[in-house]
């Protein structure tokens, strides 16, 4: 245990490592809240705080996160600008922005179902 009080903001700092590349493969932001309170509990551990101190620290950090900051993330990354312009339609937003909808005639293209 000497070794663990002694290297607490390394440990903090590993596990925030090993929450953000969990975070990569699952995209829920809750690893990455949790890798946030990490690194919330490893500054305060550099700064000198007890172990018990940097993990209330860290819990509280995640919790924060979890509760106020991540809603806000996820409604923002749910309702994103339209796709194709502003009503939402495609078709009529290609037409007006590029003229024509139309098949092209490209020569590379004969004969492959392309053109």
């Amino acid at each position: 245990m000497d070794w663990l009080s002694e290297h607490l903001a390394g440990v903090f700092l590993g596990l925030a490592i090993v929450f953000g590349i969990a975070e990569m493969f699952s995209l829920d932001l809750v690893l990455l809240m949790l890798a946030l309170g990490a690194l919330v509990g490893m500054v305060a551990a550099l700064l000198g705080a007890p172990g018990a101190v940097a993990a209330i620290a860290a819990a509280a950090a995640s919790v924060a996160c979890l509760a106020l900051v991540r809603p806000k993330l996820v409604k923002r990354l749910h309702t994103g600008p339209a796709r194709y312009g502003e009503d939402g339609d495609g078709l009529a937003w290609l037409e007006r922005h590029a003229g024509t909808t139309g098949t092209c005639d490209v020569p590379w293209a004969r004969g492959r179902g392309l053109g």
